[in-house]
């Protein structure tokens, strides 16, 4: 059983949040330069900064629930570990009906946007379950 101190959360939690948002940054100029010219279906997530406000708000919200996890279960890090896979795994949903909907030439960008949804979870449980 391992304890979550609430303080800890608390800029741990700042800190993950910054950090995610600066890797999906990293992600999404790196994506941007290799996927050039971005599909025009696509400029609108891959050239805003949609991905970067949607990840600082989807982590705080990861925060607070780990803060919740962390008071109510008898193994935190576990159960917080297990509900960030299998979110994940469901924010891949929308990725998936695109690059099937819209074709062959939406799949790069759709795998860059799923590679953002990656780095934004690892760093989020990286941080979270071992700061």
């Amino acid at each position: 059983m391992t304890s979550v101190h609430p303080r800890k959360v608390v800029w741990v939690g700042s800190l993950t949040v910054l950090t995610a948002v600066l890797a999906v940054a990293v992600v999404q100029r790196i994506a941007v330069l290799i996927i050039a010219p971005v599909p025009k279906a696509f400029q609108f997530p891959m050239l805003s900064i949609e991905p970067l406000v949607i990840t600082a708000v989807l982590v705080i919200g990861a925060v607070i629930v780990f803060a919740v996890v962390g008071h109510m279960a008898t193994d935190p890090i576990r159960t917080f570990r297990r509900m960030a896979l299998v979110v994940l795994l469901i924010s891949f949903v929308p990725d998936v009906i695109a690059g099937v909907s819209w074709g062959a030439g939406s799949w790069p960008p759709v795998i860059s946007l799923a590679v953002m949804h990656v780095v934004a979870w690892a760093v989020t449980v990286t941080m979270l379950t071992r700061l």
